[in-house]
């Protein structure tokens, strides 16, 4: 599986310091124009204005940035274009200041080393440097705000999908929220004790690094998420589920049987990607609390539309709404083979 859709295109640092060149220059390198200075500025553009699910407003992508405004940046009055990336082998960070004649690319190995964090904290450094901010700004206090007055907690209650594993919400009897995920067959803790505080989130007092909050968009209510980010010195959000509703329906007979299959993936190299650093054997399931629902290797719950076919169930906006997947089922060779999307999978005897 290639994954250069998802990241994995090579470069250098250097190159990429070209490409920002040509972008600080409106499409002129080295004398020569690449592209109109029309295309570079339309890239820079906010694009999301018109979205029809927009929870998180502070996200504003550009033609090819994850922000045109970046939120690390903005907190400080600086406008700045930023697209990072990164696979199971590396990590990146590409920053673009226009009005401040200003880059940095940074790149290193494996996802968890802070590229984000070290690319802000040089920026923020390097403008205050030039005086073009005051000073660094001091990463964030988190005292959780005072607590407000008590809400119904069980209006938001319910299990919420997204492309990485279900979420369950669920009141408790002193009116808190308690947040938790499924992994490996049983709901883990993810937040506990959550309490409604004056500014609209819902906070814990032992860890004020995250708290949450809830938005019904298009008739779609969803979880969201907010954690003090990148150098410390402001918070983001992004909505991390969107709520499924019961299901009257039990899955039908053809899905019913398959529960519990399992599926080996057959049409990839032994050294992409997904056989390396993925488990290329996946399990067809049901999750106890949502009925009616397929769950596909304990991550996405699917809607089956037929006897041959799960489709995805939700609309996320942001990173938990990619690489969502719909289902098929085939016969091959007189036996029955999976299919998602370009990816085929065959099904293991019982053990």
């Amino acid at each position: 599986m290639s994954a250069y859709a998802t990241g994995g295109l090579a470069s250098t640092p250097g190159d990429m310091m070209r490409l920002a060149a040509m972008f600080l220059n409106l499409g002129v390198h080295q004398g020569r124009r690449l592209v109109s200075r029309e295309a570079i500025l339309e890239m820079g553009t906010d694009q999301t204005k018109n979205l029809r699910i927009n929870p998180c407003p502070e996200w504003r992508w550009g033609l090819g940035w994850d922000a045109t405004h970046h939120p690390g940046l903005e907190a400080v009055g600086v406008k700045a274009w930023q697209k990072n990336g990164g696979t199971f082998l590396f990590s990146s960070e590409f920053f673009v200041l226009p009005d401040h004649h200003m880059a940095l690319m940074i790149a290193g190995s494996g996802p968890a080393y802070g590229a984000l964090r070290i690319a802000e904290g040089v920026l923020l450094r390097a403008l205050a440097a030039v005086r073009a901010i005051p000073s660094v700004p001091p990463a964030l206090v988190g005292i959780p705000p005072a607590v407000s007055e008590s809400v119904d907690a069980g209006s938001v209650a319910g299990i919420y999908a997204n492309h990485e594993a279900p979420i369950k919400v669920q009141a408790t009897e002193a009116g808190a929220i308690d947040i938790l995920q499924w992994g490996n067959g049983a709901w883990q803790p993810l937040a506990q004790g959550l309490t409604l505080r004056t500014d609209g989130w819902w906070w814990n007092d032992a860890v004020p690094q995250s708290s949450y909050r809830w938005q019904t968009v298009d008739d779609k209510l969803y979880l969201i998420q907010r954690t003090t980010a990148g150098y410390g010195h402001y918070r983001s959000s992004m909505p991390i589920g969107q709520r499924l509703p019961p299901r009257e329906a039990p899955l039908p007979d053809a899905w019913q049987a398959r529960l519990g299959t399992r599926w080996q993936l057959v049409n990839e190299s032994p050294d992409s990607l997904a056989r390396v650093f993925e488990n290329d054997v996946v399990i067809l399931g049901e999750l106890p609390d949502l009925p009616g629902y397929l769950l596909w290797n304990n991550t996405q719950l699917l809607l089956p539309d037929s006897d041959d076919r799960a489709r995805m169930t939700i609309q996320v906006p942001v990173n938990h709404g990619r690489d969502l997947v719909e289902i098929e089922m085939e016969t091959a060779d007189g036996a029955p083979q999976l299919r998602v999307g370009s990816s085929l999978f065959r099904q293991l005897a019982e053990a």
